[in-house]
């Protein structure tokens, strides 16, 4: 739908057999998002809702900073970007690139990164695919990555018949999976989360992972 999306609203779209491919580029910039629908959203007052997505494919072979099946990097700021009914089905992400420099980012079924305070409520994810290699700091079937000094609020999200697998066999410390769960990877901020699951989803991990969850990899606060 959209590189770069700043503020505005989006409603009644529908986003169905996309498939997003790069190909390897190790000097490609870090600050790169891709999102099957959004690759970055940003401003204050950014409004989505009653959108669907099926069918997103996204083949990453090059160095980004965040991958999201419907929105790669997001930042809500103080006002807030509010997301609201969100059907997503038959989502693919898959993440060749591997280094063992000091490098990391995000993957998520529907968010790569959150960044600020967003309102997230009666988004539903079924049949997502997570395939990635290592140096992943989180990974979420919903979200990779949630931070910000001010809290999000993210109330009935679920997450279903879903798979999150690593394929980087090794122990090697260079080589890892830091926050990987079956929501969000990693909470970095005092958000709150109400009436949201994980139903039928499968982690594998053939390498080395320091936070695993169910529900949420890892969580931090002030």
């Amino acid at each position: 739908l959209a590189g770069h999306i700043y503020g505005g609203t989006i409603q009644n779209n529908t986003v169905s057999s996309s498939t997003l491919n790069t190909t390897y580029n190790a000097s490609a910039s870090q600050s790169s998002r891709i999102g099957g629908v959004i690759g970055n959203l940003s401003n204050t007052k950014a409004k989505i809702s009653d959108c669907t997505a099926t069918g997103i494919t996204i083949n990453n072979a090059s160095r980004v900073n965040s991958i999201g099946g419907f929105i790669g990097n997001m930042e809500g700021a103080v006002a807030g970007t509010v997301i609201d009914n969100i059907t997503m089905s038959n989502v693919n992400v898959k993440n060749t690139y591997s280094t063992n420099s000091a490098y990391s980012f995000y993957i998520g079924g529907a968010i790569g990164r959150s960044l600020g305070k967003v309102h997230v409520s009666n988004v539903s994810l079924d049949g997502v695919n997570i395939t990635a290699a290592s140096l992943v700091r989180g990974v979420g079937g919903f979200a990779g990555y949630i931070t910000g000094s001010d809290p999000s609020i993210l109330t009935n999200c679920t997450v279903s018949n879903s798979t999150i697998t690593q394929t980087q066999a090794t122990l090697d410390d260079t080589y890892k999976c830091y926050h990987v769960a079956g929501l969000v990877g990693c909470v970095d901020s005092d958000s709150k989360f109400a009436s949201c699951s994980t139903t039928s989803v499968d982690i594998t991990m053939q390498g080395r992972t320091y936070y695993l969850g169910g529900l949420i990899g890892s969580t931090y606060s002030d």
